[in-house]
């Protein structure tokens, strides 16, 4: 299982970037949104969910940060 090691938030807040560590060592990142569903009175749904695995392999966390604010185009706005 993937060890989250940190989240890099939108300034809405309603976009993150997850970026994790794989049980092999190495470390990538994916993009999520957050979602709500509140179409039922009694119950309402909401939380995080993926916009798919990102194919992002790196060997060190800083270089993993480094490519995702130079290739997530939102992060530069927030």
């Amino acid at each position: 299982m993937n060890e989250m090691i940190e989240h890099i938030y939108s300034g809405d807040r309603t976009r993150r970037i997850a970026i994790f560590r794989r049980p092999s060592g190495s470390f990538g990142y994916q993009q999520e949104y957050f979602f709500r569903n509140d179409y039922f009175s009694d119950e309402v749904v909401e939380g995080w969910a993926s916009l798919g695995e990102c194919a992002s392999y790196y060997d060190q966390v800083e270089t993993a940060k480094a490519d995702v604010m130079a290739s997530v185009r939102w992060l530069a706005t927030r």
